[in-house]
Formats: C-alpha cells, sequence, structure tokens
C-alpha cells in the first residue's frame, strides 16, 4: 500500500511540475526544433526531464521522511 503512495506523490508531483518547466522553457528558449529525424514538429521543450526529476525527488523525500533511518 505504501507503495502506490509514494508513486501518486511522484506523479503529481511530476504533473503539478511539468508546466512550469514548459513555460521557463520557452521563456529561456530551450527548444528542439522538429523535423529530420525528431517525430515532433515544431519546437518542443527539451527539458522535461527536469520535472520527472522533481517528482522523484519528492517521492525519496517523503519516502525517507518515512521510513527514516530504516527501522519500519
Amino acid at each position: 500500500m505504501i507503495i502506490i503512495i509514494f508513486l501518486l506523490i511522484s506523479f503529481f508531483g511530476t504533473f503539478l511540475v511539468m508546466p512550469s518547466v514548459i513555460k521557463l522553457a520557452i521563456k529561456k528558449r530551450i527548444l528542439t526544433e522538429g523535423g529530420g529525424r525528431n517525430s515532433h514538429i515544431g519546437f518542443t521543450p527539451n527539458i522535461g526531464g527536469i520535472a520527472i526529476f522533481i517528482g522523484l525527488l519528492l517521492s525519496n523525500l517523503f519516502l525517507l521522511a518515512y521510513c527514516g533511518n530504516g527501522t519500519k
């Protein structure tokens, strides 16, 4: 059951951070141009992995706070 809670924390953390990361990528012009070997058309933000990392980091921080020093 606790695994599902941490998976949900990771999912919703990423889900909530992603719009901010997209806005930052557009503002700072960190974009990938479509065409050629890319499957998308037009410009696409190139730093989506940062939002995924933040979601996983939040999940791991909650896991660390829940388990503490490994006594549970």
